[in-house]
């Protein structure tokens, strides 16, 4: 049966459940499969659920950030990464003010129908434009805004200079789009979690004292924090 498919296995030394794929099935359609996985995950009895939308920006996953709790963006300190993370959270960006059947999105789509609105060159610009030509509808535009703050997570660093790109990606985000962007912190690069992966065991309770270990520790609380 289509049910078959999805399993749920419980993580051996933790009380984590992993719900994912059984297998996988030649021709199946991707988004088809993701959406009875997150079926299947909000049917359990668990509190907290962490979903891995993947790198992909379909339909889904775009849903699947906006409506999370807390939606953290985890990337790499490499050109091509931080390329496809701008790229994810301006579809996000788009989704939120353009497309949604919101008061905010309305106001954003009226704008950018106008001569005017199609010759904004970044979202910052389009955000000061609303705010200095539409004073009655910038406070529904401006609280949408302040609830899109993208949590960024910057992944197997291994240097100063890796780290600083976290900082460079929020000034950016900033700068081009008037977004604020909340950077959580950044996970330095560390054997072990290769050869925890290779060994197909829990990475945090295999080596609990490890760099990366501490610093996943550490954004662990941080994220719980922001709950």
């Amino acid at each position: 049966s289509r049910s078959n498919h999805v399993r749920q296995v419980r993580l051996s030394g933790t009380a984590l459940t992993l719900v994912g794929p059984a297998r996988c099935f030649a021709g199946e359609a991707e988004p088809e499969l993701q959406r009875r996985i997150l079926e299947s995950a909000h049917g359990s009895a668990a509190d907290i659920l962490v979903v891995d939308i993947g790198r992909g920006a379909s339909e889904l996953a775009v849903d699947t950030y906006l409506d999370a709790d807390i939606s953290v963006t985890v990337t790499l300190p490499e050109p091509a990464a931080v390329e496809q993370t701008y790229a994810f959270l301006r579809t996000v960006l788009v989704r939120a003010f353009v497309e949604a059947p919101t008061p905010s999105a309305h106001v954003v789509r009226q704008i950018l129908s106008s001569p005017k609105g199609e010759a904004m060159p970044t979202f910052r610009a389009l955000f000061e434009y609303v705010e200095r030509s539409c004073p009655e509808e910038w406070e529904a535009v401006r609280e949408a805004r302040a609830d899109f703050s993208p949590v960024l997570v910057m992944n197997r660093c291994q240097n100063r200079a890796d780290r600083d790109m976290l900082r460079g990606m929020t000034d950016g985000l900033l700068m081009r789009w008037g977004i604020e962007a909340n950077p959580l912190g950044t996970l330095d690069e560390d054997e072990v979690a290769h050869q925890a992966a290779r060994w197909r065991r829990p990475l945090l309770t295999t080596y609990p004292s490890s760099v990366i270990a501490t610093g996943i520790e550490r954004i662990g609380s941080q994220i719980m924090s922001l709950i």
